[in-house]
């Protein structure tokens, strides 16, 4: 049983909601950039990494949803930077699909809510 998260159980909840760790702006980089065109500062709300961090501090208080927390972020972490598609002996790992569950698999623990809605962003800049 855990005392509290882990640094990377921390970070890889941070990563899933694409959080920074610290203040400041996100630098959007769009592909086939050259020196000086191509990115631009997005600067957004810190409302989403601030409620990150109040849920990680509210997960570590409690055993039992940080156990459950640790499991999901386990699942996570084993398939988390390979996004093709599977078909294995009629196993069919999908991504996307996989990802969703994670995020719905976090909600009670963390209270948010992705909007998993064709053409919406899967998770939210904060």
């Amino acid at each position: 049983m855990l005392t509290e998260l882990t640094e990377r159980q921390k970070n890889l909840l941070r990563e899933i909601y694409s959080t920074t760790v610290t203040n400041g702006a996100v630098l959007y980089v769009t592909s086939g950039f050259s020196a000086g065109q191509g990115y631009s500062d997005l600067h957004f709300s810190s409302s989403i990494r601030a409620r990150l961090e109040q849920a990680i501090a509210e997960i570590d208080i409690n055993p039992s949803s940080r156990d459950r927390v640790a499991e999901i972020l386990d699942e996570y972490d084993g398939w988390n930077l390979d996004p093709s598609t599977i078909d294995k002996d009629g196993y069919s790992f999908r991504w996307q699909r996989s990802m969703r569950r994670i995020l719905d698999a976090l909600t009670p623990y963390t209270r948010i809510v992705v909007d998993h809605r064709p053409g919406s962003n899967l998770t939210p800049l904060g």
